[in-house]
């Protein structure tokens, strides 16, 4: 019997049936470019994230395009949900991947539908980004920064 846990990947095989029925897969363009044999462009964006979701037959795949932000693509919906990068200070991005992943499952986990977990996600990327070296995000940072955003009036986005 399947206990119904969400399970969150950052792929790092390049055969992504290994990660078979994940709730949410996390390439980076490069990963996703590498276990698909093909390079990304902002055209092909939705194909690759459909072929990631056949492949390893999840219920949504997160690419992260590092300063092109991020685009997130769920079974459900077939629609391509971009994120723009918040970042401007790029100081490091080591743990970057990680910071994605955990705060995406963290959100995702306490309730947060996917396109709310996966921008709040970005925010969390943004700041760590911004730190030397490996480094944590605080809640309170967090916080401050999505306040921000509401005042920048940053929307994420359905590519219609």
């Amino acid at each position: 019997m399947r206990l119904k846990v969400p399970v969150f990947v950052d792929p790092k095989k390049k055969d992504l049936h290994v990660y078979s029925k994940c709730t949410v897969i996390t390439p980076n363009k490069n990963e996703a470019e590498v276990a698909l044999g093909t390079e990304l462009y902002e055209g092909n964006y939705e194909v690759a994230c459909e072929k990631i979701l056949y492949e390893a037959d999840c219920k949504a795949v997160l690419l992260t395009l590092g300063e092109h932000g991020m685009v997130l693509f769920e079974k459900d919906s077939h629609e391509l949900f971009c994120i723009p990068a918040l970042a401007k200070d790029v100081r490091d991005v080591t743990g970057a991947g990680d910071t994605v992943i955990a705060t995406m499952a963290a959100c995702s986990i306490a309730g947060n539908n996917l396109r709310t977990s996966a921008a709040i996600a970005n925010i969390a990327a943004s700041i760590a980004v911004s730190k030397l070296g490996t480094s944590i995000v605080t809640m309170e940072e967090l916080i401050t920064t999505m306040g921000s955003t509401r005042r920048r009036n940053y929307r994420p986005y359905i590519l219609t």
